[in-house]
């Protein structure tokens, strides 16, 4: 969490299983709990560009849209 910007900053993410990541189900609840927690942080902002799968990635920018400001 980056305080000064209230930005929640995603160092990376690593799947145990590669096939979670074309799982749409698995990308809305990795969505969901990665909104909740920004909500529970105060997070303004989610930085995701750690991410390297573009699918995932997207998935947690889209939870970041719904943030309070």
């Amino acid at each position: 969490m980056d305080r000064p910007t209230r930005t929640l900053v995603i160092n990376g993410l690593w799947l145990e299983d590669a096939a979670l990541a074309r799982d749409d189900a698995f990308a809305q609840a990795l969505s969901r709990g990665m909104e909740r927690l920004a909500t529970f942080l105060y997070a303004r902002a989610l930085d995701a560009s750690a991410v390297a799968d573009r699918k995932l990635r997207s998935a947690v920018q889209v939870s970041a849209r719904h943030q309070p400001v």
